[in-house]
């Protein structure tokens, strides 16, 4: 089993290329609005429940996926320290079950996450940042642009330039061992 985990500030391409992706190899997406769309209008986006329930429902997901040899890409904003708890469980379901932990790391120039940000498709997914007020927020306060440093198997993409399927496609060849042209 193959856990993808795209991760990266808000408007970089996360769930577009998870989408691709998922097309591109028959994986299931597991996006974190999934979870958090249905969490936070019961418990806000600040509350410790909200906060323990997302990592309760996160973790059982990929471990009945892990159990059930079900491939999966999820997608979030990494928040360090807040996520560090969540994703020292996840490396360790991973190792429990003999599963593939993958990470890819999107970024892109401030000012190309500036006009994404505001795109209406985003307005689909309602726990979703949709203004550079708030992209200017959390980029400051909330440390979700970094790179988690203590994990294995991890790629890197700016997809300022690039379109979300050759960011998917470019993900599905180094993974795979495919050369990427």
């Amino acid at each position: 089993m193959n856990l993808v985990m795209i991760y990266g500030p808000p408007a970089v391409g996360k769930l577009t290329t998870a989408q691709m992706l998922a097309a591109m190899t028959g994986y299931k997406l597991f996006h974190n609005h999934y979870t958090q769309d249905m969490v936070y209008p019961i418990f806000g986006h600040k509350s410790p429940s909200a906060d323990n329930l997302l990592r309760e429902i996160r973790l059982a997901v990929f471990e009945e996926a892990m159990k059930s040899n079900i491939d999966l890409i999820f997608t979030f904003c990494f928040e360090n320290p807040q996520h560090m708890d969540f994703l020292k469980q996840t490396i360790g379901k991973s190792a429990q079950f003999d599963s593939r932990l993958l990470f890819v790391r999107l970024y892109c120039d401030f000012d190309e996450e500036c006009k994404r940000v505001e795109d209406p498709s985003r307005k689909n997914y309602p726990a979703k940042c949709q203004t550079v007020e708030v992209l200017k927020w959390a980029l400051k306060d909330k440390n979700i642009d970094g790179r988690i440093d203590f994990v294995g198997e991890h790629l890197e993409i700016d997809s300022t330039a690039m379109s979300s399927e050759r960011v998917a496609f470019k993900a599905r060849c180094i993974f795979s061992g495919e050369n990427f042209v």
